[in-house]
């Protein structure tokens, strides 16, 4: 029989896991668990718990991916929905898309993991997985930490104000916390995913060629993702609202792409700076080579 633990989400400064082995959830309390009640917290540092059910002897850990949507109501004390799912891995590693076909592009259960979209490759690229918004405060936190924003008051917001190097330190520890392999878009994929991919009606902007449509900027603050219209692959924000790092170096800079809040840039401008530098109109977004398509989750 597998075991149940929880699991305190703060990992990086809380190392709590409280065994259940079978034992009702009522067993905990006033033990482990800070409070009866869901969220629960961890009685050191207050963060949320989380349910886990380690893979038992029979089941091959690292051929599952997620188990979602089992639902256990304690007592009639409304207690709610506990949520178990298995680790590692988190990854189920193929979607469909609209086509009917896998469009190969990870997927996880982390509160983090980006929401992706499939570009189909062509002019020289390979097909490839983006991120269909820029990386936003809420996920920052969630895998960071901390907020470095310079504006804040919405955490569906752009993080902002992060350097080159604060995005490859955050897309490192979300690989840990997924088991996927995120990275910074080359320049050339963010230039052919921000045209519209095999898609393009060769706009000027990313989905317009009125930078209004498509783009915030002008606006003296970053905006929520996703609030203007997406470009030809139903993806946000590649005009507008931060400018977004790429792998790119050129000298001693590395690629900025898609201007911001603070200037209106076409889909082929190229900006750029030093790797280690923090302005409020800089962020990013992720990618993600194609996975492969043989395997699956249940």
């Amino acid at each position: 029989m597998a075991k149940i633990k929880w699991i305190c989400k703060n990992v990086d400064n809380c190392d709590k896991a409280f065994n259940n082995d079978g034992k009702s959830f009522e067993d905990l309390i006033g033990h482990d668990v800070a409070s009866q009640f869901e969220p629960y917290k961890c009685e050191d540092c207050g963060k949320d718990l989380e349910k886990v059910k380690e893979p038992s002897s029979e089941i091959d850990g690292k051929k599952i991916a997620i188990i979602a949507a089992l639902v256990v109501v304690l007592g009639g004390a409304g207690f709610g929905v506990w949520k178990i799912i298995t680790r590692p891995p988190e990854t189920v590693t193929s979607v469909t898309v609209t086509d009917g076909t896998p469009s190969r592009c990870p997927v996880s259960s982390h509160a983090a993991a980006p929401e992706m979209i499939f570009v189909e490759g062509g002019s020289g690229i390979s097909s490839f997985c983006i991120g269909k918004y820029e990386i936003t405060q809420a996920q920052w936190v969630e895998v960071m930490g901390g907020n470095p924003s310079g504006f804040t008051g919405d955490n569906r917001r752009p993080v902002d104000n992060v350097s080159w190097n604060d995005a490859q330190g955050f897309i490192n520890r979300l690989n840990t916390l997924t088991g996927n392999k995120y990275r910074l878009p080359t320049e050339a994929e963010w230039e052919y995913a921000a045209r519209g991919g095999a898609q393009s009606r060769g706009y000027t902007y990313s989905g317009s060629n009125n930078a209004g449509d498509v783009a915030w900027f002008g606006v003296n603050t970053t905006q929520p993702v996703g609030t203007k219209q997406p470009n030809e692959l139903g993806i946000y924000d590649m005009s507008g609202n931060v400018w977004e790092w790429c792998s790119d170096q050129r000298g001693s800079d590395r690629a900025l792409r898609g201007g911001g809040w603070n200037s209106n840039r076409t889909v082929t401008y190229q900006g750029g700076n030093y790797p280690d530098r923090r302005y409020n109109y800089n962020g990013f977004r992720v990618v993600h080579s194609l996975v492969e398509s043989n395997k699956s989750a249940f």
